[in-house]
């Protein structure tokens, strides 16, 4: 009970204290360094939970066509974007203040692109 409270309240505060510009009617979006947190904390179930819920949702987007990407999944790799997703945004802190979905499309070019 008391650790399903200590992941309920640090979900609470990570998602009320770290949110990029207001975008269209009033929606605060997720910066890459929020996504980076949720991605890189996996043993914590709630923010693994949210972090794959945040890619899933950007991928429907992209496969309904509401997004453009460029990117190519092999066997296995779908397991791999959290850690990936999150050791990348590290290492690119110029993408932690953007919006996260410029930095998905980014780190999912690079990391997995189309071979030709």
């Amino acid at each position: 009970m008391k650790r399903q409270l200590i992941v309920i309240v640090v979900c609470l505060c990570m998602t009320s204290s770290t949110w990029s510009d207001e975008g269209q009617g009033g929606h605060k979006m997720q910066t890459g360094e929020d996504l980076m947190r949720m991605c890189m904390v996996a043993k914590v179930q709630a923010l693994s939970l949210m972090c794959n819920n945040y890619i899933n949702g950007y991928l429907d987007a992209v496969a309904s066509g509401l997004r453009k990407g460029q990117f190519c999944f092999g066997k296995g790799d779908r397991g791999r974007l959290p850690m990936a997703i999150a050791i990348w945004l590290a290492a690119h802190p110029d993408y932690k203040k953007k919006p996260a979905p410029k930095g998905l499309d980014r780190v999912l070019s690079e990391k997995f692109s189309c071979k030709k």
